[in-house]
């Protein structure tokens, strides 16, 4: 029996190119001809590969938030205690603004059209990638308490839902020429708060 003809794209690598046109247009703005173009395939492998545009999108959203939490803690790995990765962890805002956050943030910019699309899985999977990044703050401010290097009166969780806030309220700006200057001096604040200053 005669094998069907092979597909000719890498499905990650279509999916790449999927989620940086979704990045770039917006969930709604970003048409079916958009997402064929940029992954050089046609509908129907689209459809066969990934089903609707939908789904599409719901997997390429998991692809960007697996990928920047990976990204982030490889940027930590290597340092020499706990407080000195909180430390990297701020410095490095200004260096993502200019570089991955250029475009904004794909769950914030998500965010701003979740109301109008009504679809209560796109909703619930942005506040769970949402919570998911509160937490990796968590553990990394916890730790640094742990360790003695932070000393405040607040919670783990408290500074974490904060400092969230903050990344989050950065990314808006991330288009604007100011973007990285805004990222240092946010962080910088954060730092001075937990007593991490001069580090």
């Amino acid at each position: 029996m005669p094998r069907g003809r092979p597909k000719e794209f890498v499905r990650e690598e279509a999916l790449a190119r999927a989620l940086e046109a979704f990045w770039a247009g917006g969930y709604v703005a970003t048409g079916l001809g958009d997402l064929t173009a940029a992954m050089g395939i046609g509908r129907q492998s689209l459809y066969d590969t990934f089903g609707d545009k939908r789904q599409l999108f719901m997997e390429a959203l998991d692809a960007y938030c697996n990928g920047q939490q990976a990204a982030m803690r490889q940027m930590l790995e290597g340092a020499e205690t706990p407080g000195a990765a909180l430390v990297r962890f701020f410095n490095a805002w200004p260096e993502f603004m200019a570089g991955p956050m250029s475009d904004g943030c794909l769950v914030i910019n998500t965010i701003g059209e979740a109301a109008s699309l009504g679809d209560d899985a796109i909703t619930r999977t942005l506040r769970e990638h949402m919570d998911d990044f509160t937490a990796f703050v968590e553990e990394l401010v916890q730790a640094a308490m742990d360790s003695g290097e932070v000393e405040v009166s607040l919670g783990a969780r408290q500074i974490a839902s904060m400092v969230t806030s903050a990344a989050h309220g950065v990314t808006v700006h991330a288009r604007l020429e100011d973007a990285q200057r805004l990222a240092n001096d946010v962080a910088q604040s954060l730092k001075e708060l937990l007593g991490l200053q001069g580090r």
